[in-house]
């Protein structure tokens, strides 16, 4: 059993070294040549800051992680309970949920996508749209 588990530890060892060996910083100058050198038909060049980390980068696309889901929007009653004054309030309009009115769309608009820092909700909807398809 000894055995198997330094077998088991070594394995992980390597394949932890061996992928932080081959990490490639995409915001160096060196890998900006590196693309430059391949002869593309687009030359590559720096859109951000020198100073700029892979982490800022992450924050601009506002990545999540795959084990958790997008917050649930509250309902148009729960809204209309705070913004009108109170649950006693009375509506000017009739209640209108299109989560239950459009039942086979609720996954799409039921949802609001992170945006992270980059303040492009047209792009993040429509390709957030475009996996439903």
């Amino acid at each position: 059993m000894m055995v198997l588990s330094v077998i088991l530890v070594s394995i992980i060892l390597s394949l932890t070294l061996d992928v932080h060996a081959n990490h490639v910083d995409f915001l160096s100058d060196e890998y900006i040549d590196s693309l430059n050198k391949q002869g593309l038909s687009w030359t590559a060049g720096r859109n951000f800051a020198a100073d700029l980390t892979p982490a800022d980068v992450e924050r601009m696309f506002g990545p999540r992680p795959p084990h958790q889901g997008f917050p649930e929007y509250p309902a148009p009653s729960e809204r209309r309970s705070y913004y009108r004054g109170g649950l006693n309030a009375a509506p000017s309009f009739p209640p209108f949920d299109a989560r239950e009115h459009f039942k086979s769309c609720a996954p799409i608009i039921s949802v609001v996508p992170n945006q992270g820092a980059c303040a492009s909700s047209y792009v993040s909807i429509a390709v957030f749209n475009l996996n439903f398809l």
